[in-house]
């Protein structure tokens, strides 16, 4: 009798080690997957939580930012009951300098404006207070044509442009704060400035520090 090979054990063998392969590839691949997706749904949920505590940090900024608006059209208001105290301000600028200081009955300061005086211009610096802390600075630039000496009699001898203040420019720049930081900067385009940039963070130094230095002028009571 011819021997022949079991069909049934024959065939089994391969077929195990076919199948026994084919698991050893697609396991890698299905955990490979399976990362995938996992990191694919955790960058989602990072992003979905990024925006969410941006969307409430700037729900905050705006609810402060209202907050400050309110104050300071508070302190306008109340400015004409409100006692000014007038101080020069020699060396601060070519064509003279001061700053007046509004207190409420407490004596506390809620204002304080400046106003600097140049041959090309005049700069206003004004700084509003809540319990003794700035909440607000509004700076505003008048860039002239020319001195307001030079009239168009000076200007006609002269063969120059006369002073126009038609031609003056006018910026403003605003600055809120809140507890004792910047929360927001409104250039001269109106634009607002980005909080982490290195011009936010100048600006944000300067304006409190001359906020201080305007204070120091002053007896304060606060």
């Amino acid at each position: 009798m011819q021997w022949r090979p079991n069909n049934a054990l024959h065939s089994d063998a391969p077929a195990s080690r076919v199948s026994l392969a084919r698991d050893a590839r697609s396991a890698p691949a299905s955990a490979d997957v399976r990362f995938f997706l996992s990191a694919r749904n955790m960058r989602a949920t990072i992003g979905i939580l990024v925006l969410v505590f941006s969307g409430l940090s700037l729900a905050a900024d705006e609810s402060a930012i209202l907050s400050i608006r309110k104050e300071y059209q508070s302190i306008q208001n109340a400015l004409p009951s409100l006692k000014g105290e007038t101080v020069d301000l020699p060396d601060y600028s070519t064509e003279g300098a001061d700053a007046t200081a509004y207190r409420d009955r407490t004596g506390n300061i809620r204002a304080l404006k400046a106003g600097l005086f140049f041959e090309s211009g005049k700069q206003y610096e004004n700084f509003y207070y809540k319990n003794g802390m700035l909440i607000f600075a509004f700076y505003q630039f008048h860039r002239y044509n020319q001195h307001p000496g030079i009239t168009p009699e000076i200007a006609k001898k002269e063969w120059m442009e006369p002073f126009d203040p038609k031609k003056t420019t006018i910026t403003e720049d605003r600055y809120y704060f809140e507890k004792g930081k910047m929360i927001r900067w409104l250039d001269q385009n109106k634009n607002e400035v980005k909080p982490d940039s290195k011009e936010f963070k100048e600006a944000e130094k300067d304006v409190t520090g001359r906020s201080n230095e305007m204070l120091s002028k002053f007896k304060r009571k606060t």
